[in-house]
């Protein structure tokens, strides 16, 4: 696997750019953004729509499911991270615009960056790289990343229907 530096923050900044900002009300939930984000996951990260199933949980939180070889008596393994973030504030007050996704001084410049859109970035980037090396694991695993864990934290209720 070769460390591509470029891509991995042209990747984040793309994942950045969608305002995902959650919401107390469900019905002001920017779902279309959220759905928009997972169209340019599809696009960045071929290989993990490819090797593992998808489903999309609620409105638009996600669950990703590696199938192991079986050949490990270990449980499954859960990753997390979410998609929403919270409101930006006062946009005097960022350095570079809050959703623009900026590449500037060797980081990757808006909100959910760390919190934790880099996170789903970590995971998707590392099982796509897994992917295209040939490697399977050797017992289930699952990434999931929810939409409302700035607000009220549900997803981790429909996440835990799926694993039980």
């Amino acid at each position: 696997m070769k460390y591509d530096k470029k891509k991995y923050a042209e990747h984040l900044s793309g994942m950045v750019k969608f305002p995902t900002v959650s919401n107390v009300d469900p019905d002001k939930l920017p779902t279309e953004e959220f759905l928009k984000m997972h169209k340019y996951l599809e696009e960045i990260y071929p290989l993990v729509h490819k090797h593992l199933t998808k489903e999309v949980m609620g409105k638009c939180g996600l669950v990703f499911h590696w199938k192991g070889t079986g050949k490990s008596d270990k449980l499954p393994i859960l990753f997390c991270a979410h998609q929403d973030v919270v409101p930006e504030g006062d946009h005097s007050k960022w350095k570079y615009p809050p959703f623009s996704g900026t590449v500037a001084e060797e980081k990757v410049w808006g909100r959910g960056t760390l919190d934790t859109k880099g996170g789903l970035w970590a995971m998707l980037q590392a099982a796509e790289e897994l992917a295209e090396a040939g490697y399977v694991p050797m017992h289930d695993v699952y990434f999931f990343s929810a939409c409302t864990e700035e607000s009220d934290g549900s997803g981790a209720d429909l996440v835990s229907t799926v694993l039980q």
